[in-house]
């Protein structure tokens, strides 16, 4: 697999295999990343689909990367920001839903204790605050480092940390209140 840092370079000086790699290896990261602002299906879609767009026409001015997945979310973020300071159709950053934990395959036995675990999951989630499900979700769900969660989030590392940290135990105090 080729690395970040060569894979963007590749992007920028106008490879088509490079950009197919990078759009089909982060598509589903972007798509999964964006329901979590809005629930409308195709307003993710265009948005992820105009982030390329903008990326080609603009690949020459880009600069370097070693971690295109960051590169993206960010960009991604922003652009959905801007989509709600316009007063378009996103209804709130603040509104995130509840993150979802991937379907276990049907026919399991153990599916109906699995679903309740989710269901108390997304319910221990749905406790935290925005910022708090926001910092936990690049760090335990997109495995960004602090830095990066940091610069995409336009906050303190220390914050991040303090931010995940206390998500962490809340997550574990809801965990505990109910045994």
């Amino acid at each position: 697999m080729t690395t970040d840092k060569v894979l963007w370079q590749r992007f920028k000086e106008g490879s088509e295999a490079a950009l197919s790699e990078i759009y089909h290896r982060e598509v589903d990261h972007l798509y999964a990343y964006g329901l979590k602002f809005t629930g409308d299906k195709q307003m993710v879609l265009d948005a992820v689909q105009d982030l390329f767009v903008a990326l080609m026409r603009s690949r020459h001015k880009l600069g370097a990367t070693d971690n295109i997945r960051f590169y993206l979310l960010r960009a991604l973020r922003r652009r959905l920001a801007s989509e709600v300071k316009r007063g378009g159709r996103y209804t709130s950053l603040e509104k995130l839903q509840e993150f979802s934990v991937r379907p276990v395959e049907e026919g399991l036995i153990h599916e109906e204790g699995e679903q309740e675990k989710r269901n108390l999951l997304s319910q221990g989630l749905a406790s935290l605050s925005q910022a708090q499900r926001e910092a936990l979700h690049y760090r335990y769900f997109s495995e960004l480092s602090y830095d990066e969660i940091a610069q995409i989030m336009e906050m303190k590392q220390a914050t991040v940390r303090q931010l995940v940290s206390r998500g962490i135990q809340a997550l574990k105090r809801f965990w505990n209140g109910l045994e």
